[in-house]
């Protein structure tokens, strides 16, 4: 499972930090540390960059918004894409990073 999106730790701290503990031996936590201007670059990028702007992302942001107890793996903002990748995918056991997994 694979839970991503803005989740303050305030509001969702809690839920997360159980849901981890539930299963403690099979869950990895990871933190996407990406500063600000590099936020509003990277949602230009995006096909709904017109839906919402600056304005609404500057109320939504958190910076090192992580959770108490040090539960998060974080991961540097000059952390390349594939770099990334294998990372996670060797510390949570789920192979090298090279392989793709099977779709539909």
């Amino acid at each position: 499972m694979i839970v991503e999106g803005i989740l303050y730790a305030d509001h969702y701290g809690e839920m997360l930090t159980a849901l981890l503990a539930d299963r403690a031996r099979s869950a990895w936590a990871y933190y996407l540390d990406v500063p600000w201007a590099e936020t509003l670059r990277r949602h230009a990028t995006k096909p709904q960059a017109a839906e919402y702007g600056e304005s609404e992302m500057r109320r939504w942001y958190r910076e090192r918004d992580l959770l108490l107890g040090g539960l998060e793996q974080v991961i540097p903002d000059r952390s390349a894409l594939d770099e990334t990748v294998r990372r996670i995918m060797a510390e949570s056991d789920l192979g090298d990073g090279r392989e793709r997994p099977e779709g539909p």
